[in-house]
């Protein structure tokens, strides 16, 4: 879970007590990583409305486009989890932006979105969690429009990976996570037994395509992990929350 607290948002970055395995190292001492933040007030809280009264705000994802910061996020209602929209110029003014919920599915619970520019189809993916009655896990769904800055543009929930008996993920999973690189779209999701996953399909059979899983990371590890390339390096980082203190770790 990441919350909308600040820009920086661990404390620690370090797996001493539990080793990881397989392809992700720990961060060498050429990636600095403090050994504390420091963190804000919220930077966006539940907006005083009187129907949908959220209770929090959480799970960002954020892009700057045309002059505007777009952020989506998870917001928990009384009866619900979904996700919500807001755009504002400067930081100092997001909490006072106005919302959009997102009517994406029927579900009651659809939420932890990432939110990027796939060039191929030259369009917007919102790419999420849906909870679906009588599969065995979770939809990866996502979402599409032509226009970040119009909310109710975005095509309804369509699934990557529908949960069914032909699902090939061995565990369910959380928290899905697109990253791209020439020839290859790469899934990521954790699940609750320490394990980092990775899928893969070729960019030309986005979003379908993704045929088998594999083990990228086990260590004490959670929730919320998000892969990034780090310009002019050739290494990937990989940040994800530790199981137990809720601090982020990261990895090359």
């Amino acid at each position: 879970m990441l919350s909308l607290v600040g820009a920086v948002m661990t404390a620690s970055a370090s797996d001493a007590d539990s080793p990881p395995t397989n392809h992700l190292s720990p961060v060498p001492p050429a990636l600095v990583v403090p050994a504390q933040w420091e963190y804000t007030a919220p930077l966006i809280t539940p907006e005083k409305r009187d129907r949908e009264v959220s209770v929090a705000q959480k799970d960002p994802s954020v892009v700057y486009h045309e002059g505007q910061w777009h952020v989506f996020m998870t917001v928990k209602l009384p009866d619900r989890t979904a996700m919500e929209y807001c755009r504002f110029d400067r930081w100092e003014a997001a909490d006072q932006a106005p919302r959009t919920l997102l009517k994406l599915s029927d579900s009651r619970y659809y939420c932890a979105p990432q939110v990027f520019y796939f060039t191929p189809h030259r369009k917007w993916y919102l790419v999420y969690q849906v909870g679906v009655p009588g599969v065995t896990q979770m939809w990866v769904a996502y979402s599409t429009t032509d226009t970040i800055g119009d909310p109710l543009s975005w095509t309804p929930a369509q699934p990557m990976l529908d949960g069914g008996a032909n699902d090939p993920r061995p565990e369910g999973g959380l928290d899905y996570w697109i990253i791209c690189d020439e020839q290859w779209a790469y899934l990521f999701f954790t699940s609750l037994n320490g394990k980092l996953w990775r899928m893969r399909t070729k960019l030309e059979d986005f979003p379908g395509g993704f045929d088998h899983a594999e083990i990228a990371l086990e260590a004490a590890i959670f929730e919320a992990s998000h892969t990034y390339k780090l310009t002019g390096t050739g290494q990937f980082l990989t940040i994800v929350e530790e199981n137990g203190r809720r601090f982020y770790k990261a990895y090359l």
